[in-house]
Order: C-alpha cells, then structure tokens, then sequence
C-alpha cells in the first residue's frame, strides 16, 4: 500500500490540474488561455485590474524567458502572489490581527 498523500501533496496535485485544465498538451498557456485562467480561477487577488491590459501586463511581467508562453514555473510566481494576497484577505475577513 502507497503511503496517504500529505496535505500539501494533495493540494499540489489541484493545483496542477487547475493548470493543465488551461494548458493543455503544451503544458504552457498562451495570452487566450491565461487570460481564461485569470478571469476563472483568480476573481479579485491579482494585483492587476481586471481590464484586459492589466492581464497583458501581467502576462509580461510572468514571462520571464519571453517567448510569450507561460510556462508552469513561471505560473508559480503568480500563484505566490495569489496566496500572500489571499492570506491578508483571510485575516480581514476574520478580523483577526497578527498580534493578539
């Protein structure tokens, strides 16, 4: 019998479901597929206006190696970004502060 996966395992493998939902074959996403992604799986915890030059901005700053794809490394940038967003918004909705 395998081991039970971790938390962590299980939440890594969402992760990259949720990707290569957007991806694909390539296992990268074009302009048409991120911006798909962003307006599905990411409502209002990108730092970039909703407005479809805030998403080719955002596109660009992502592409590191400029080849106008992002690649699943790449994306994980992003997906830092949402989560340290996400944790701030946690703690407002809780109205709980850091020091207590």
């Amino acid at each position: 019998m395998s081991k039970a996966k971790t938390a962590m395992q299980i939440v890594a493998d969402q992760l990259i479901d949720i990707f290569h939902k957007y991806a694909g074959q390539s296992d990268d996403l074009d302009k048409k597929e991120f911006k798909k992604m962003i307006d599905e799986q990411f409502p209002d915890c990108v730092e970039y206006p909703r407005k479809q030059e805030g998403k080719d901005k955002l596109f660009k700053d992502l592409d590191k190696n400029k080849n106008d794809r992002i690649s699943f490394e790449e994306w994980t940038t992003l997906l830092g970004s949402f989560l340290t967003c996400s944790h701030i918004k946690f703690h407002q909705q809780h109205g709980d502060h850091h020091h207590h």
